[in-house]
């Protein structure tokens, strides 16, 4: 019987230690606001109630101890994070995996590693600003007599002769109450 060196065991803040490390080395943003660039302690709990770390190595008194596996797992899940995956679906992608493939999870490289720079700003301030909202059709009706329409509603030009018959009588009683000049009133 040989005798092999036993694997590596740390305590649960070693293990936040070494992922912090990882996730640092391999450049791992995390572009939605509600996730940690680096799990906690308590964060890492959470994720082996999930499933997606395996339960500690070893218990010793109230002490816990963690291996190299939970370690790749707990980077890839970050990686997937980098990705921007819900947990549910890491659980998925993660469920049975090797150390090998976990491995190879975090070592590929993602989309949104290979933008480690912010995209350069648009070209000029005027392409930054929003369109503005189309302008309302505006009719003249009579000299101070402006019909407005809005503009998401506007008549097509074959219709606007409809609308100027129809509003003859519109202007005919605003002539009578004084609302707009009348012909003998204009210049």
């Amino acid at each position: 019987m040989t005798v092999t060196d036993p694997p590596p065991s740390f305590t649960l803040d070693e293990l936040v230690q070494r992922v912090a490390e990882e996730v640092t080395r391999l450049g791992l943003p995390q572009p939605n606001g509600q996730v940690s660039a680096v799990p906690d302690g308590r964060t890492l709990r959470y994720y082996a109630t999930l499933g997606l770390l395996d339960r500690p190595a070893e218990v010793r008194g109230r002490r816990a101890y963690y291996g190299p596996r939970h370690l790749l797992q707990a980077v890839a899940v970050k990686a997937l994070q980098a990705e921007g995956l819900p947990l549910q679906e890491i659980q998925h992608r993660l469920a049975g995996r090797s150390d090998e493939e976990l491995r190879q999870l975090t070592a590929r490289p993602s989309a949104t590693r290979f933008w480690r720079a912010a995209p350069a700003p648009a070209a000029s301030a005027a392409a930054a600003v929003p369109p503005s909202p189309p302008e309302p059709v505006a009719m003249r009706l009579a000299p101070g007599l402006t019909l407005v329409i809005d503009p998401l509603r506007a008549p097509a030009p074959a219709d606007l002769d409809a609308i100027r018959t129809a509003a003859d009588a519109l202007v005919a009683a605003s002539r009578r109450l004084g609302l707009v000049p009348t012909e003998q009133e204009l210049p």
